[in-house]
């Protein structure tokens, strides 16, 4: 397909976010567009299945997702 991958962890997030593009992600999108794309992420991780992204509580140094989780 051609996409490329990028990974980004916010400070104080869930989970980290990927981004999927073509060409240069930092370049061809604006601050305003990248900054619209990690609040829309970070919002559907707390009301889309939170028992998998973990959303009721900070990461850890190490990402290790659970469905055995209480919440």
């Amino acid at each position: 397909m051609g996409l490329q991958v990028r990974y980004f962890m916010p400070p104080n997030s869930v989970a980290p976010f990927a981004f999927y593009f073509f060409g240069d992600l930092l370049n061809d999108y604006s601050n305003l567009e990248l900054i619209s794309t990690i609040s829309t992420m970070g919002t559907f991780q707390k009301i889309y299945r939170p028992e998998i992204y973990n959303a009721n509580a900070v990461a850890g140094t190490c990402y290790k997702p659970n469905l055995k989780n209480v919440d």
